[in-house]
């Protein structure tokens, strides 16, 4: 049987399929993998492929970055840091009517 996936950063779609069939077919050696896209970043198709005792085809690899909750965190944070300063500083406060009156 031959479980057909897109593998989009974890990989937990074909995790669940894969142990689903498993659970209910008892042949597992005639189990097979194929990622028509394989954009894995939290762990290689041979490391998901070990973890599920099945053997893993990709027909494209498409290379994605780690997720970047943090980067978003830490950049937010800095952006409000900085509009604080500016703020208090009064130097922009002559923009400030201006600005209001383009966002309405």
């Amino acid at each position: 049987m031959v479980i057909v996936d897109a593998a989009i950063r974890t990989g937990d779609s074909m995790s669940a399929l894969a142990q689903a069939l498993q659970t209910e077919c008892s042949r597992r050696d005639e189990h097979r993998g194929l990622l028509f896209l394989n954009a894995l970043s939290r762990m290689s198709r041979r490391d998901l492929a070990s973890s599920l005792g099945i053997e893993i085809r990709t027909l494209f690899d498409v290379a994605l970055a780690p997720p970047t909750e943090r980067v978003r965190n830490w950049i937010s944070s800095r952006k409000a840091m900085i509009r604080d300063v500016l703020s208090e500083s009064g130097q922009f406060s002559e923009l400030g009517e201006f600005l209001r009156s383009y966002c309405e």
